[in-house]
Formats: C-alpha cells, sequence, structure tokens
C-alpha cells in the first residue's frame, strides 16, 4: 500500500515514494526510526526515511566549488531558514577546507549568517572519489600548516608558550598566545611552566581587576610555586617572573612559597 502524501516528508522519502516502496518495504541503505514500540510509520519526527549511516558515510559529495568530499566530513543536523540540511534533502554542510569568508557559490542563507559563514552546502555525486584536491587532502595539507606555524610560532618565543593559552586565529591564521594565570589555576596546571620557567607546586589563583588611570590594568595575582632545593641559599632571594621584572622576597628553608604580585601592569605584560 502506497504510503499518504505528506508536506512535511524529506526529499529522500518523496523519492523512494514515487519508486514504489513503503515503510515495510524498502532499500536496505535507508530505515524508518520510530521507536520499537510505535507502528512504523513515515510520519514521524525525521519526516520518513533517513539513510544509514554506515552507508551515507561512504557516499561521495561535492561542494559548489567541485570538491569532492565524503559524507563521513559533513554535517546533517541543522534546521536553519525553513530548510533542513540534512543527507535526506541533500542538503548536508561542510566547513570550507579554504575557510572562506565570502563566497557567491554557496546558498544564499549560508552568506547571511556570521556563525555560518564557512560552511557551505554539498550534494551528492555519482563521480568516484578521488582523494587528491579533496576536501580530506586539503584538509590534511591545511593542518600539517598549522603544525608547522606552531613550531616557528614556539621558536618565535624563544620555547616561552603553553598550548593552554595558545590557539590559531582561523581569521589571521595566525597562531596567538593570551597568557593569563587566573587560567592556570582554574586546570590546577602542576610541573615547570614554560612561560615562566618555574615549576609549579599546586597553583591556587587569585585574580583581581582594578581600572587604573593611564588606560592600563592593576592585576593582583596570587601562586604557588616551588623552587629548587639549594643548600646555600641566602635569605633573600630574586623572583623572577618575566625578563626584566624581579621580586625580591624571603625563602623559609626552601619551603614551598607563596608568591603576591600587586603591580601595574600593560595588558600585553605576560604575552
Amino acid at each position: 500500500m502506497r504510503e499518504k502524501e505528506h508536506e512535511e516528508y524529506n526529499a529522500l522519502t518523496k523519492r523512494l515514494l514515487e519508486e514504489g516502496y513503503s515503510a515495510e518495504h524498502h532499500p536496505d541503505y535507508v530505515r524508518v526510526d520510530v521507536p520499537m514500540w510505535q507502528e512504523k510509520t513515515l510520519d514521524n519526527y525525521e519526516g520518513g526515511f533517513i539513510y544509514e549511516r554506515w552507508w551515507i558515510f561512504e557516499q561521495t559529495f561535492k561542494t559548489p566549488c567541485g570538491l569532492q568530499c565524503k559524507g563521513l566530513q559533513c554535517h546533517s543536523n541543522m534546521s536553519y531558514m525553513g530548510i533542513e540540511w540534512t543527507f535526506e534533502n541533500d542538503m548536508a554542510t561542510i566547513r570550507c577546507p579554504y575557510e572562506k569568508k565570502e563566497c557567491k557559490l554557496k546558498h544564499e542563507y549560508l552568506q547571511e549568517h556570521g556563525v555560518l559563514r564557512y560552511d557551505c552546502e554539498v550534494h551528492m555525486t555519482e563521480e568516484e572519489y578521488c582523494y587528491e584536491g579533496s576536501v580530506e587532502h586539503i584538509l590534511k595539507l591545511h593542518d600539517d600548516e598549522i603544525r608547522r606555524q606552531e613550531i616557528s610560532f614556539g621558536l618565535q618565543k624563544k620555547g616561552r608558550v603553553c598550548r593552554e593559552h595558545m590557539r590559531f586565529n582561523r581569521d589571521t591564521l595566525e597562531w596567538e598566545m593570551n597568557y593569563d594565570p587566573y587560567d592556570c589555576g582554574r586546570n590546577r596546571c602542576a610541573g615547570m611552566c614554560p612561560v615562566l620557567g618555574h615549576e609549579l607546586f599546586y597553583p591556587q589563583l587569585g585574580v583581581k581587576l582594578c581600572s587604573m588611570a593611564g588606560g592600563g590594568v592593576q592585576k593582583i595575582y596570587m601562586v604557588f610555586l616551588r623552587e629548587p632545593s639549594r643548600q646555600d641559599r641566602s635569605g633573600s632571594d630574586l623572583f623572577h617572573l618575566r625578563d626584566g621584572f624581579e621580586i625580591k622576597m624571603n625563602f623559609d628553608r626552601n619551603v614551598s612559597c607563596f608568591i603576591f604580585v600587586n603591580a601595574f601592569m600593560h595588558d600585553d605584560f605576560f604575552d
């Protein structure tokens, strides 16, 4: 018996119904996704049939600019501007491997949304998949370049970088490091700090920000640090927080020390 027409059916379901399939009789690469205790019907939340993921992930898709990709790279769970951007509507999406903000080839709705500025729709194709020049290939080359730039960034900073404070800016295509000791305390970092050049014992950190005249910021930092064992340590020593910035303080028998920093600093102090 032919299923009744329904305006909410997805494109896949409409096509299979036209070919004479039903909820009880259909190709093995699709299924009717309803709970086991409910009657199998195409009037369901998914809009009828859905692709088996083991099958659709292996299919070849094509971007508006002609790049091939596998279904595994695609996203198929977005509802936007009255469109279900899914495999079943042949409107799955993928993040542009070139990360182009402006592209006149993709769907107009994806050109108007800031969050989706890097996304474009893909359509299934019967072309034979070729890895060379595909989305997967471009992403691999892009990832290799990001790793190369990360190494170069670390060399420029003479090793004083921390992955916990670094990020790759996809707008400028450059690595950045925004060092904030508060994150160290929140993440309970321990061991040798590559930025400060000192061992973190058990960071407990508090930060207070106060606006200051002249556009600077007063930051109050409280950090626990462990100094190396030295039998000949003098009654006082210099703690080097950064090159050119020193704090003179007293040590007591090499016990873990508590450092309180209350200084007027510019925002780029820890860059």
